[in-house]
């Protein structure tokens, strides 16, 4: 910090420091707090009638923290349901590769 004078009253310059860039590193264990605690929401009142808010209050941060984590409350609801879905369908690559019944039969569709 300068000090310079200006009749006589010192006033104090504040000098450029470092600057380093302000980043956050998600916290996996809040994510997960997050995810516990919209589930448990949902589970009881809706997806409607919840909000980033009460999730947030749930999971003990700020409704709008989550947003840290989330792009958006359906954001949330799609990583609830990512492991399931990718449970019931093992293979979609192989699912959506395969040909479809009209090409095996030649069949045309109407």
């Amino acid at each position: 910090m300068n000090v310079s004078t200006l009749g006589g009253s010192a006033i104090a310059e504040r000098t450029p420091r470092e600057e380093r860039p302000r980043t956050r590193t998600p916290d996996p264990e809040r994510k997960e707090r997050i995810l516990a605690a919209a589930a448990d929401l949902i589970a009881q009142k809706g997806y409607h009638a919840v909000s980033i808010a009460e999730i947030g209050a749930a999971a003990g941060i700020t409704g709008s923290g989550i947003y840290r984590h989330f792009e958006s409350k359906s954001s949330v609801l799609v990583d609830l349901f990512d492991p399931t879905l990718r449970t019931a369908l093992p293979e979609p690559q192989r699912i959506s590769s395969s040909p479809s019944p009209s090409a095996e039969t030649g069949a045309r569709p109407v």
